[in-house]
């Protein structure tokens, strides 16, 4: 579908898991994303049924603010409440993506939980996936056990033969080298060498990139 635009992934380029195992982390940091044990991994709720993992005074439909975890929380959703107890939330409403709300509604089917791990779609050290291309190729290189992508369920086991191995600076390298040649839109007009240190652009520019 439809890619976000901002800070957070919010069901269209992410990597969902299940928030039960407090080891899910772990594996995620060490197997999927590449990156340090410590880093933490946020929640994305039913918005009707927030208020009973989070201390949320207003919904958070765009994963910014933190919350307090419940108690319920820190016994049912240990992968996703951070050592200091609180978690980055993403409320999820069936009129802002009924998808995603259908993908927690049936997790929460299976496993009475309303919350799964939601992370961007990406290594460590790379853009978020935008493209198919770009979601089969990082699929390949990640260890994830499977990847939807339009109408299509891709299981890696039942593909291994489909996908080369590569090494975290060959996989980083093919995905640096492709990005100059893609479409940036009005983002290819802008000439960041000209601004300051502060990144600050005229209103000329604007007006240009606009």
């Amino acid at each position: 579908g439809r890619s976000e635009f901002g800070p957070r992934a919010l069901g269209n380029r992410s990597i969902l898991a299940n928030p039960c195992t407090a080891s899910t982390k772990d594996t995620l940091n060490a197997r999927v994303k590449h990156r340090e044990q410590f880093r933490p991994f946020a929640p994305a709720c039913l918005d009707e049924r927030a208020q009973e993992y989070f201390q949320m005074e207003t919904p958070s439909p765009f994963m910014l603010l933190i919350g307090r975890a419940t108690e319920l929380a820190k016994q049912k959703t240990p992968a996703v409440v951070h050592c200091d107890g609180t978690a980055r939330v993403q409320t999820v409403t069936r009129e802002q993506n009924s998808d995603f709300y259908e993908v927690i509604s049936e997790f929460a089917q299976i496993s009475g939980v309303p919350v799964v791990v939601n992370t961007s779609f990406n290594v460590n050290g790379e853009a978020i996936v935008e493209t198919p291309q770009d979601a089969i190729e990082s699929f390949g290189f990640m260890d994830i056990d499977f990847l939807a992508i339009g109408p299509y369920w891709i299981s890696k086991q039942e593909n291994r033969a489909a996908f080369p191995e590569y090494t975290d600076a060959a996989y980083l390298a093919i995905r640096r080298a492709r990005y100059p040649h893609g479409d940036q839109g009005g983002l290819g007009a802008i000439d960041i060498s000209k601004f300051d240190s502060g990144f600050s652009v005229t209103s000329q520019q604007l007006e240009e990139f606009m």
